[in-house]
């Protein structure tokens, strides 16, 4: 899901099986994170509410936002929460940098 259009040469183990695509930025994290995510809350639903999970295509520049926006998303699945999650190269392992607001 989500791969780019790269060929991977960095010989690690856990590098792409599929020849052309990558990772190349984070994105198979993005998925893993809420994947995990969900499959959580899909376990533990001792809560209030219902829990939409998003996957935005094109997040680097806001073009996928942008689509999704013009596209009805929020008309179709009414929200009073978002909460997004990026992985941020140079923040410590372990980390959680949070605002409220837009941080990208």
């Amino acid at each position: 899901m989500d791969a780019l259009n790269i060929t991977e040469t960095t010989g690690k183990s856990y590098c792409s099986k599929n020849h052309g695509k990558m990772h190349a930025c984070g994105h198979d994290g993005h998925m893993s994170m809420l994947l995990g995510a969900a499959k959580l809350l899909t376990e533990n639903r001792d809560f209030n509410g219902t829990v939409r999970f998003v996957f935005q295509p094109a997040e680097e520049h806001g073009r996928g936002a942008k689509a999704m926006m013009s596209e009805g998303l929020l008309e179709r699945f009414p929200i009073d929460e978002f909460y997004g999650v990026h992985n941020w190269p140079g923040l410590p392992a372990g980390s959680i940098c949070t605002r409220v607001g837009g941080i990208m």
